[in-house]
């Protein structure tokens, strides 16, 4: 009776053994297939196209990192996080987008008499420019220009999920995608990075 004990207590730890192997393994398999998806997503290129209504847009898939991976592969997200004080574990994604602004402007230049209010007076010559999405206003003294630029723009940030194969419903993997758009035609979006936090 004893040795049928035994042998039952041993069949059970082994059979808690390997099933905690297997948990182990397709763990493991789960975080090395995600690494190689980030790997994949980080050399894409990012899509731009137009809305509906005109405006510029730009879509990427989001990579998927744990805190721990974060902190290794990529110190300057946690250089950043720290300059704005927010704590790493709190975060449930992170974005770099940059934008990239070019418009021809013609202004014609007038020439100005400018009066101070100690009563003396010079000559400079001023410019000004306006249209819906741009603005500049100016002053030219001597070799000198002093200018104003505004810039309007509407920056709108979605993150969703989306199949990979789409075909595929329910089989098919769902995955991270970050669209961004603006409505300044003149303006250009660069998404360099998007970030999900797997926790």
């Amino acid at each position: 009776m004893k040795t049928k004990v035994i042998i039952a207590f041993v069949i059970l730890f082994l059979l808690l053994v390997s099933g905690e192997s297997l948990n182990l393994y397709f763990k493991e398999h789960s975080n090395y297939k995600r690494m190689e998806e980030n790997l994949k997503i980080s050399s894409q290129e990012a899509q731009y196209y137009k809305t509906r209504s005109g405006e510029n847009a730009v879509k990427v898939t989001a990579q998927e990192f744990t805190i721990h991976e974060l902190r290794s592969t990529k110190p300057s997200v946690m250089q950043d996080l720290k300059n704005m004080y927010i704590r790493p574990g709190s975060i449930q994604s992170y974005s770099e987008v940059s934008t990239e602004l070019k418009k021809d402007i013609s202004a014609p230049v007038k020439d100005s008499i400018v009066f101070l209010p100690d009563s003396s007076k010079f000559t400079a010559r001023t410019l000004q420019y306006r249209d819906k999405w741009f603005s500049v206003s100016g002053i030219i003294l001597r070799d000198t220009a002093k200018l104003s630029i505004e810039v309007p723009d509407t920056i709108t940030s979605v993150i969703f999920s989306q199949r990979k194969h789409p075909f595929w419903w329910i089989l098919s993997k769902r995955q991270i995608k970050s669209v961004i758009k603006n409505s300044n035609p003149f303006v250009k979006i660069h998404i360099q990075q998007e970030i999900v936090i797997k926790k």
